[in-house]
């Protein structure tokens, strides 16, 4: 899921599946993802326990939570 509008036309024109808008938008069933990738993104999010609960659910039993965030150090 992207939530920029710009981008997510650009993915999609690559080729690639992305959804416009938020997480919790984007419809993806319970359990259907193997990993989740939050990339300099988390730290942006003004809600994280709300999106970090619906990458729980999406993620299935096992399955992986990347989390990048900057460091200036």
């Amino acid at each position: 899921s992207e939530v920029s509008a710009a981008a997510a036309a650009a993915g999609a024109r690559a080729g690639l599946d992305i959804r416009g808008g938020e997480l919790k938008d984007a419809g993806f069933p319970d359990a259907h993802f193997d990993f989740v990738r939050l990339n300099h993104s988390l730290e942006h999010i003004p809600n994280p326990v709300e999106v970090l609960a619906e990458v729980r659910r999406v993620l299935k039993p096992g399955g992986r939570l990347f989390i990048g965030v900057p460091n200036v150090e």
